[in-house]
């Protein structure tokens, strides 16, 4: 079999419960960040900068993945099948 050849195939998307403490984790370093940031050290500042974009990050993505397994559970979503 071939590049061209291929005959049957099956794509597979998984939807399941969004891992939301890996995508949260940059809370930590913000928390450290904050309980720091009195004496103003280059530490707590960085700190602060980490962890908020991590927290931003994976709070978005969290959110993204929540949205698309609440339109699967509705029923909002299209199948599309055809020759690529």
């Amino acid at each position: 079999m071939g590049f061209g050849a291929v005959n049957e195939y099956v794509t597979v998307f998984e939807i399941g419960n969004p891992n939301w403490p890996l995508r949260l984790l940059g809370l930590l370093p913000l928390a450290a960040g904050v309980m720091l940031f009195p004496r103003r050290s280059p530490l707590a500042i960085a700190l602060l900068i980490v962890g908020w974009s991590a927290t931003l990050t994976g709070g978005g993505v969290l959110l993204s993945e929540w949205l698309a397994l609440d339109a699967y559970r509705h029923g909002r979503y299209d199948i599309v099948e055809g020759v690529v």
